[in-house]
Formats: structure tokens, C-alpha cells, sequence
């Protein structure tokens, strides 16, 4: 299989639009609401954009299905395993600021939930792009 072409501009208007979503969320309160899932679209839209990556990053190579789906979920697990530290140590350092920008998981289980919804956004973009 060789791995369609993903400009790279698709991979920057998505973390873009995860910015924009977080800000947004921020802004009008969404965080401090029931709307508590706004934390899981954003998640999603950064496996998502972590996967882009990747594919962007490799886009030339030519590989087997089965290894570069492995390859893209370790990226995006990895990748998202690293910002759950990096929201722990904020959080435990800055904590006001933290709170104040909402870049913090309140239990091991939100982030845990942080990292299969990242692993998920991963998956939605293997099955777009996964050719047979």
C-alpha cells in the first residue's frame, strides 16, 4: 500500500482548529459545564492530527497495512502519553494557571480516557486513508 498524500496544511488547520476549540471553550465556559465532553472532541481531533502527522511525515514510504497502523497508534499513544505528564507537571507547578486555561486531567482516569480518546481520533484517520 502507498499512503495517499497529506499536505501538510491539512495537519496545521487541525491543531489549529483544536486551538480554536480550546479557546473557545475557555471563553464561554464549556469546561465548567455538563458539557464536559468538549475535553473528548478535542482529544479526538488530536489523535486525528497526530495520525495526519505522521502520514504527512512518511507520506513517500511504502509499507503493509498492518505495520504502519501499528506504527501511527504507538505515535499517537506515545504522543499522548508525553502531554498527559507534560498537563501533570503543569498542573503540580502552575497550578493557577493551569486551572485558569484548563490544561490539566483531575484523576489518572480522565487522562487514561485522554488516551484512548486520542488513540480513537488515530483510528478514525487509519480508516480514512487505509486502502486495500
Amino acid at each position: 500500500m502507498i499512503i495517499q498524500r497529506i499536505p501538510l496544511v491539512s495537519v496545521i488547520l487541525l491543531f489549529l482548529l483544536m486551538i480554536v476549540l480550546h479557546i473557545i471553550a475557555n471563553l464561554i465556559g464549556l469546561y465548567q459545564t455538563s458539557i464536559v465532553w468538549i475535553d473528548k472532541i478535542l482529544h479526538l481531533l488530536a489523535g486525528s492530527a497526530m495520525a495526519l502527522f505522521w502520514l504527512w511525515y512518511n507520506q513517500r514510504k511504502e509499507v503493509k497495512t498492518r505495520k504502519e497502523v501499528l506504527y501511527i497508534l504507538v505515535f499517537v499513544i506515545t504522543l499522548a502519553v508525553v502531554w498527559e505528564i507534560i498537563e501533570f507537571v503543569f498542573s503540580s507547578v502552575f497550578t493557577t494557571y493551569a486551572l485558569m486555561f484548563n490544561i490539566y486531567s483531575p484523576s489518572i482516569l480522565e487522562a487514561a480516557v485522554d488516551i484512548v480518546a486520542n488513540a480513537v481520533g488515530g483510528l478514525i484517520i487509519i480508516l480514512f486513508v487505509k486502502k486495500e
